[in-house]
């Protein structure tokens, strides 16, 4: 990430912690490994799920990344 972009960002900012995967996005070195890593037990949830079910949370969560 760049220097000045990385000035910009507010981890006050709650759309800010959310769309850095609650700052793992902001490590400077591999942030993309790190912010999967940290999405990792959000998805332990979702093995129980119906197909139908995982269907409206993929729908929801792209609606969401859309908005970050």
């Amino acid at each position: 990430m760049d220097k000045t972009l990385r000035k910009r960002v507010s981890m006050k900012n709650p759309v800010h912690f959310l769309a850095l995967g609650f700052g793992s996005g902001l490590i400077p070195l591999m942030p993309g490994t790190f912010g999967s890593l940290a999405a990792l037990p959000l998805l332990i949830p979702f093995i129980w799920l119906s197909p139908y079910a995982l269907l409206i949370a993929a729908v929801i969560a792209s609606v969401v990344g859309i908005y970050l």
